[in-house]
């Protein structure tokens, strides 16, 4: 893998389409995504875990302690980095993606 991908998620729970998200992802068979939870109280959490479950090429960052989105997006390029051997690596605001109707 040589691109990756961080996603961060903050009580979206209501906004995520399982179904969607998983056959968009299963498609990505050269990008490593990594959905980061930034403390979630709904079931975001639950939801990204069932998601990771069954796409080969994602994996969740759990966040403790809500941060703000600049360290959440560090979180994620860390785990990223430590995990994978990547060239190039991008990030995306889940609700980025309601603005462009994507979810």
């Amino acid at each position: 893998m040589q691109l990756g991908l961080i996603i961060i998620f903050n009580n979206n729970h209501s906004d995520i389409n399982k179904k969607q998200l998983i056959e968009q992802f299963s498609l990505a068979k050269d990008v490593e995504i990594c959905m980061v939870d930034n403390k979630c109280k709904d079931k975001t959490l639950e939801d990204l875990r069932e998601i990771r479950d069954n796409c080969s090429n994602v994996s969740v960052v759990e966040i403790k302690k809500q941060i703000i989105h600049e360290a959440a997006k560090r979180a994620g390029a860390r785990y990223m980095f430590n995990n994978y051997d990547l060239k190039h690596l991008g990030y995306i605001d889940v609700n980025m993606l309601k603005v462009h109707h994507y979810n």
